[in-house]
């Protein structure tokens, strides 16, 4: 009984810490494909992608700088758009998809590595404009 209480335990830990990598991403600050806004009435920062807002507008904002360890890897914001599934309109290739885009980032700890120091979290949004 107690060597299945270990091995059930120890499936549900592995499982666990697996999952927590798997939705922690890390992305390149990229000024040709994201723009840095400001909201001065609510005061706080905001990206946009380039080429969105086809249907409302996907957003990210930005939290307080975070104490994460540096990560092993950080992904552009190019490659991982690459995936025709965020694309619409003619050949796919015109518009991203916004609904698209939040739903694939709503469940994923995302965060901003700027100048290969500064680590900022950032939350994912979608408004219907």
């Amino acid at each position: 009984m107690k060597r299945i209480f270990i091995f059930l335990f120890s499936i549900i830990f592995l499982n666990h810490a697996y999952s927590q990598n798997l939705d922690t991403l890390f992305i390149k600050f990229d000024d040709k494909n994201i723009i840095q806004k400001y909201n001065s009435k609510e005061n706080y920062v905001y990206y946009l992608l380039k080429n969105s807002g086809n249907n409302g507008q996907f957003y990210f904002k930005k939290n307080n700088k975070s104490d994460v360890i540096k990560p092993k890897n950080v992904f552009s914001i190019t490659d991982i758009l690459r995936n025709n599934k965020f694309y619409s309109g003619k050949n796919n290739l015109i518009k991203l998809d916004d609904w698209e885009l939040w739903e694939y980032f709503e469940d994923i700890k995302v965060f901003m590595v700027k100048n290969n120091d500064c680590i900022y979290k950032l939350e994912s949004y979608y408004v219907i404009e």
